[in-house]
């Protein structure tokens, strides 16, 4: 399981003009390369909004802002790595600092990356959830899976609310990989930064997402120890109601339908599940 979040950007069109000048969606606003093959942003009457020093830049799809790469140290295929700033449509830079990584994460929102932690901040300059998570997951900028250190477990909530987290609770930046692989912490916020769960889970699995609607197969973590990793899956809608008790070995899809799997001593039987995580009759 795994969703991946795609960049979408919009092309570099040739500005006739200037043939090293292009067009972005804001008027009067042109990315500029220089003979170096340096990279910034300038008006129209030849004002520099964003020196031309940096090694890329690329405007997020419908005016979303631009990710401005000072360095790159990883040219991968689908995502860049380096030194990066966001600047929003108004070429401001709204969060002062640098990231390794930026994500587009919906209309509204950012996954930004610091090595290998995450968090979620919007394109108007606001934090969602501080950087302290390994993995985030996106679903269509309403709701947000993630994976954070086991540590966090009881006070993810308050960090949350706060959009900060002091030093001494930071988690090690490590991969995910590396992680304890008995003791998980997986949930899902908001597009607020509010728990939709508490931090009763261990794993949690994407069924489907859209909003409220979405559905997911949880496994709790203290059933889990007190049963020596012998549980069982929940399904959990998108408002952080279970709507079925443990009793589920696995839930998949087969051609788009839900099915819950039940394991006997004898039989393994197949539940086929709504939209809302029920039984069908």
């Amino acid at each position: 399981m795994k969703l991946i979040c795609f960049l979408f950007f919009i092309p570099f069109i040739l500005f006739s003009q200037n043939e090293n000048q292009f067009l972005t969606s804001q008027k009067d606003i042109f990315i500029e390369q220089n003979n170096q093959g340096k990279f910034g942003i300038v008006n129209s009457k030849g004002v520099v909004l964003v020196p031309i020093v940096n090694e890329y830049i690329k405007e997020l799809w419908q005016g979303g802002g631009f990710i401005v790469y000072e360095e790159i140290t990883v040219d991968g295929p689908d995502y860049k790595e380096g030194v990066i700033r966001f600047y929003d449509k108004n070429i401001k830079d709204l969060f002062g600092r640098t990231f390794t990584r930026i994500n587009n994460a919906g209309d509204n929102t950012l996954i930004c990356y610091d090595k290998n932690l995450c968090g979620v901040y919007k394109k108007t300059g606001e934090i969602i959830a501080p950087i302290c998570f390994s993995e985030i997951v996106s679903l269509e900028g309403k709701l947000f899976w993630f994976y954070v250190d086991a540590s966090l477990r009881g006070s993810l909530s308050t960090i949350l609310s706060s959009k900060t987290i002091s030093e001494n609770k930071l988690p090690l930046n490590v991969n995910i990989a590396d992680l304890d692989g008995y003791n998980l912490f997986q949930g899902v916020f908001n597009q607020d930064g509010v728990l939709v769960c508490n931090g009763q889970f261990r794993i949690v699995e994407i069924i489907t997402y859209d909003g409220n609607n979405s559905l997911f197969a949880v496994q709790n973590q203290k059933l889990f120890m007190e049963n020596d990793g012998e549980t069982n899956f929940a399904i959990m809608n998108g408002s952080g109601e279970l709507v079925s008790d443990y009793i589920y070995s696995e839930v998949i899809k087969i051609d788009g339908q839900i099915i819950g799997e039940i394991s006997t001593e004898t039989e393994l039987k197949r539940v086929p599940l709504n939209n809302q995580g029920i039984p069908i009759k």
